[in-house]
């Protein structure tokens, strides 16, 4: 007799010495799973990643269990999710597979530029106040249903480019018909500009100067000036020449109030007359005129150029 070691089981078994090169298992048992072994290796979970074992009746799946089998021949993920808005984690919604985020609101606010909403919440620097004026001149606010815009638009881009840049917007600015506009969305925007005195369709209101500090009134008025002011130049008799401004308003009463405030400051102004469906009020002393320069541009960050240079070129004799 020889002593032999399993194959499968490694336990030492005897056998006869006509049997002691070809006998390698101890039993049956042990060949047939010595076989099962070699013929069905492990398998790695095709959906999970786990390491499984297969037997003759499993040896051509791909996955370690029934779960897996149902969540790989799913169409979409349904574990939770994480809104990429707010960071909140949501259940799968079987009604809307394709869900992203966890709201509505969050998906409107997804889709929203970036812009100071808070800007107009105080108006203590010269940037709010110039900004103040522009809206009270060439903007708007409006509602469109339960959400609220407000629209600056100009025929100088580089107005509407600037009044972007102090919102710090990211919003994009249209053209249409040689003007140029840019529309914020925002209840805070709105209910804060009401606040101020803008109303929505503005052309048909009687509204007064806003309420801020008098040492930012030139700054505001800055900002009306660019946005419903003129510059211009008149001759007489084709030897002299004047250089007048003007400011072009729907609200008298606006108007009667930037009087006052330039008469305070020693600005004389002529009569504000009806000029078709608005009011002007003009300013043709020369001696007015440069003081009105000098009271709106005296050190000044944000103006329009283009104004700013017809003054500057005057006063050089330039033109």
């Amino acid at each position: 007799m020889v002593n032999i070691i399993c194959s499968n089981c490694n336990r030492v078994f005897a056998v006869h010495n006509y049997r002691a090169r070809t006998a390698k298992f101890c039993s049956t048992h042990c060949y047939k799973e010595f076989r099962a072994k070699k013929a069905y290796e492990g398998k790695e979970c095709a959906y999970c990643g786990k390491p499984f074992t297969v037997n003759r009746s499993t040896r051509n799946t791909r996955y370690c269990s029934l779960e897996c089998l149902q969540n790989a021949r799913r169409r979409y993920d349904h574990s939770d999710r994480i809104c990429p808005q707010c960071g909140s984690v949501f259940s799968f919604n079987p009604g809307n597979a394709r869900q992203i985020f966890c709201s509505n609101q969050c998906n409107i606010l997804s889709r929203t530029h970036e812009a100071d909403r808070d800007f107009f919440k105080t108006v203590d620097t010269e940037a709010k106040a110039y900004a103040l004026g522009l809206m009270f001149s060439d903007g708007c606010i409006y509602s469109a249903g339960n959400r609220k815009y407000i629209n600056f638009s100009s025929k100088d881009h580089e107005l509407v480019e600037t009044f972007r840049a102090l919102l710090k917007s990211e919003h994009n600015i249209y053209q249409s018909r040689g003007s140029y506009s840019i529309v914020i969305g925002g209840q805070e925007l709105y209910d804060d500009l009401r606040r101020w005195g803008l109303e929505e369709r503005k052309s048909w209101e009687d509204y007064g100067i806003p309420k801020i500090p008098k040492e930012l009134l030139r700054h505001f008025l800055r900002g009306i000036y660019d946005g419903d002011g003129c510059i211009f130049l008149s001759e007489i008799q084709g030897r002299y020449t004047y250089l007048h401004i003007a400011l072009t308003c729907a609200s008298p009463r606006f108007l009667r109030e930037v009087k006052q405030v330039l008469e305070e400051n020693s600005i004389s102004c002529q009569k504000i007359r009806k000029d078709r469906a608005n009011y002007r009020l003009q300013v043709g002393d020369q001696s007015s005129v440069k003081k009105m320069v000098e009271y709106l541009y005296r050190s000044s960050n944000y103006f329009l150029k283009r104004k700013r240079d017809v003054a500057r070129r005057f006063y050089r004799g330039q033109i």
